[in-house]
């Protein structure tokens, strides 16, 4: 699912991805949720859009 959706973002036309901020599930995620979302960001958007984590 993760995949998809940043699919659909980056041919959407996104120049970025900032994910898991101070606001929504990231305060909630175990540290090997948190990682694992992260590294299928980075696997999805594939080098082709920077993928910022942690922002807010």
């Amino acid at each position: 699912e993760t995949a998809r959706v940043v699919n659909g973002l980056i041919d959407a036309g996104i120049n970025g991805i900032l994910s898991m901020g101070t606001l929504g599930e990231a305060a909630t995620m175990t540290l090997d949720e948190k990682l694992d979302f992260m590294r299928a960001l980075v696997d999805a958007a594939a080098g082709r859009v920077p993928v910022f984590v942690g922002t807010t």
